[in-house]
């Protein structure tokens, strides 16, 4: 952290595995990495919906017959609202990837022979 204090493991286990993931995602040449870059933004707000549904499960488990105070618990369950409106904004991405990259998606969805595969 930038505190130089560390994470609780669960934190850090679940931070590791996003860094590695997606910081080792490496995008392919042009156009050969359309489908995937498609796929992978096409499902970027259904992520961060899925997050949010987590961290609201977390804080439901705190919730209850627990020393956790409902103050706390409520805002758990922000944080947890605040990433599943994140999905909206994954949604917007790839609306965007759609519209300002259509010339390049076309030429992978529908060929044209001796035409390039990305407007590079």
């Amino acid at each position: 952290m930038a505190d130089g204090t560390a994470l609780h493991p669960l934190w850090d286990a679940i931070v590791d595995t996003f860094r590695d993931q997606l910081g080792s995602w490496e995008m392919p040449g042009p156009g050969e990495g359309v489908p995937d870059t498609d796929h992978l933004l096409s499902t970027m707000g259904d992520a961060f919906r899925e997050i949010g549904e987590i961290v609201a499960a977390f804080g439901q488990k705190l919730d209850g017959d627990t020393f956790v105070e409902a103050e706390v618990c409520d805002y758990v369950g922000d944080v947890a609202n605040s990433l599943t409106a994140m999905g909206d904004e994954g949604d917007d991405v790839y609306a965007t990837w759609r519209e300002v990259q259509d010339a390049d998606i076309q030429r992978h969805e529908n060929p044209r022979p001796a035409e390039e595969s990305a407007n590079v």
